[in-house]
């Protein structure tokens, strides 16, 4: 349930949880006060309900409405390869020579710590590799906070700054904001006002829209997402694993 820890609220909302199994938690709301929106409420009701399912039970009358029944985890998604296939490579954001034998692609989150750790791979990777590999990115937005963030790296692509800007932004993740991208962009030597205009008239929003939807129908559900040799690896996997691959792509061809 880790992707569902994204704010403070919902720490607030683990501990609410936890505090319901030991039957404290009239206390804990009234150290917190009642504030809880929908999404704070909804992750207690999930922590609640995984503290039962392994024997917590909270003490009759103190948390009779955290019921929400969780459905246990069914894998990961198929993987559709041929609808990555069909993709046109020429629209992500490119480091490398053309002439590299292998192109690894990756699907990003701008605001996802481990998406950051996974820039560090790929880095190592492309010094490991100089020619022979092509490294092309899309960052995609999964959640609601996120679109904006990924709008203004789009909006960064559209002068040809996307890289400075995207290397800004996993440099600073810990204050990455949407009401901070324009620090970003006047970072990367963005026209400020062409920036601002297209910020303001959300210029790429549809665009963020269809391909976040577009990486889902294909199998992309979690950050980073990696494709290589056109089978999908998923997570910030060890260099090696990736070493390996680009090996076996190399020695095939």
């Amino acid at each position: 349930y880790a992707p569902l820890f994204r704010s403070g609220d919902d720490v607030k909302a683990v501990t609410f949880a936890l505090s319901a199994a030991e039957g404290r938690i009239e206390g804990a709301r009234a150290v917190d006060g009642d504030a809880l929106g929908p999404r704070t409420t909804e992750v207690e009701r999930c922590v609640a309900q995984r503290l039962r399912d392994f024997g917590v039970k909270p003490r009759p009358g103190e948390a009779a409405e955290l019921e929400l029944k969780v459905p246990e985890p069914k894998g990961p998604p198929p993987w559709d390869r041929d609808a990555f296939e069909a993709l046109d490579l020429s629209t992500f954001a490119a480091r490398g020579p053309d002439t590299a034998q292998v192109t690894m692609v990756v699907f990003t989150g701008l605001r996802c710590v481990f998406c950051g750790r996974h820039l560090g791979t790929i880095d190592q990777l492309m010094d490991e590799y100089p020619t022979q590999l092509r490294v092309v990115v899309r960052p995609i937005a999964l959640l609601e906070e996120d679109k904006v963030v990924t709008e203004a790296a789009y909006a960064a692509r559209a002068q040809g700054r996307f890289w400075p800007m995207h290397d800004a932004m996993h440099a600073d993740q810990d204050h990455l904001q949407p009401d901070a991208i324009r620090t970003y962009a006047e970072a990367a030597g963005l026209d400020l006002a062409r920036f601002d205009a297209d910020m303001a008239s959300r210029t790429f929003k549809e665009q963020v829209e269809l391909e976040a939807k577009e990486a889902i129908a294909m199998g992309v559900m979690g950050m980073p997402t990696t494709v290589l040799g056109g089978e999908r690896i998923s997570g910030a996997q060890p260099i090696e694993v990736f070493r390996a691959k680009i090996d076996a792509l190399l020695g095939a061809r």
